[in-house]
């Protein structure tokens, strides 16, 4: 991208984006008694903010590198895991 950015093209050089990050997450891991050897729950959120976010707009023969307002995003994500096999009480002892 950064060749896309140069002089070369006669353009003038876009602006770097400005970006902010957050990330929170937690998790969880143990037995479960005689339901599960192992179990392990994670759960993760993100945010994501960009200023002057780059973009690359087509004209008729070059693509031209501009800065657009702001991006924000917003995710979460979440993980089982388990160890073993999953058990009812009394009916593999």
């Amino acid at each position: 991208m950064t060749s896309l950015l140069s002089a070369h093209w006669e353009q003038p050089l876009a602006s770097g984006k400005k970006t902010r990050q957050w990330n929170v997450g937690t998790t969880w891991a143990g037995r479960m008694g005689r339901v599960a050897d192992y179990v392990s729950l994670s759960v993760d959120g993100y945010y994501n903010e960009v200023d002057d976010k780059i973009v690359a707009v087509p004209t008729m023969f070059v693509w031209k590198m501009s800065n657009v307002g702001k991006w924000r995003r917003m995710a979460w994500m979440s993980t089982l895991l388990r160890n073993g096999l999953w058990r009812k009480p009394g009916i593999w002892g």
